[in-house]
């Protein structure tokens, strides 16, 4: 459902791992873990952390791609 939802998001909007992990009834640790370890999630560069900055363990699928 997570990959559903943030391929659904419209062009230049994000969301949080909290926001998200609410709406699958989820926790935001455990969301943040599913996209850490799943590759070419559809826009998950588009989930920011509480603070609304792009989480520290970030990595870009893309080799041409940096924060």
């Amino acid at each position: 459902m997570a990959h559903q939802v943030l391929a659904a998001l419209p062009h230049g909007t994000w969301t949080s791992y909290g926001d998200l992990a609410a709406f699958l009834d989820s926790g935001a640790q455990a969301v943040g873990n599913h996209l850490a370890v799943t590759p070419g999630v559809a826009n998950a560069y588009r989930v920011l952390t509480s603070q609304g900055k792009v989480s520290d363990g970030f990595r870009w699928t893309s080799p041409g791609r940096r924060k």
